[in-house]
């Protein structure tokens, strides 16, 4: 299914859940969401705890050299899609949608254009697309759990604490920005419908920008 015709299958519904990366996301009940109910975008390996989500999303084309032979073979959702950050795009093969950097911050109509730096960060974009009431994030942290772990697996590439810690500071300012500006960027793109309301399922996330909870029962539909 193609992004646009996945975008109108679920338009106006409820809720939208997207899967980071973080520690925190194994603490969830993601398990109780059904994603032909309700759309599930998953960032990076997250896929690998969902894999009949609706998208399967990441940013860097690094990460789809990684990892994708497994993504290929076990995702079992709607779509891939790829920023393909650092390298060309015309290498995806033809089933991954592939959305093309742009410095313009802006909702895409066209569904073509993404920015941001970040998977989980382009994750929350491409959820806005859906024109749901609510937008639910998990697994963002962006911080270490107490034991120093910094995603809920070890598959990530592995980096320093210092280079994580400036990547995660990096993040940080683009998700306050994305928050300041997207009422605005919303007008542009989606008039007849209210902004979206986000919520952070990552109590202890060092993303402030939105309001936090601690389940995300109330809402899942059964």
């Amino acid at each position: 299914m193609n992004i646009d015709d996945l975008i109108k299958k679920y338009e106006g519904c409820e809720t939208v859940f997207v899967m980071a990366g973080g520690p925190s996301l194994v603490k969830l009940n993601y398990q109780s969401i059904d994603p032909k109910l309700q759309p599930v975008i998953t960032c990076n390996t997250a896929f690998r705890l969902k894999p009949n989500a609706t998208i399967s999303h990441h940013t860097d084309y690094s990460w789809w050299n990684n990892f994708k032979e497994e993504l290929l073979r076990d995702f079992k959702g709607s779509l891939i899609s790829g920023n393909g950050l650092g390298y060309s795009h015309s290498e995806y093969p033809e089933p991954v949608h592939f959305f093309k950097y742009t410095q313009e911050r802006k909702f895409d109509p066209k569904h073509i254009e993404i920015f941001g730096a970040n998977s989980g960060l382009q994750g929350l974009i491409i959820a806005h697309y859906f024109a749901p009431k609510n937008i639910v994030l998990m697994g963002y942290d962006h911080r270490p759990a107490n034991n120093g772990q910094t995603h809920w697996e070890n598959a990530q590439p592995l980096l320093t604490q210092e280079k994580m810690q400036d990547s995660w500071n990096k993040s940080l300012k683009n998700f306050t920005e994305l928050a300041q500006k997207r009422s605005m960027m919303w007008d542009k793109y989606r008039p007849d419908v209210p902004l979206p309301r986000i919520f952070n399922a990552s109590p202890e996330s060092l993303i402030e920008d939105f309001e936090k909870i601690d389940s995300i029962d109330q809402f899942i539909l059964k």
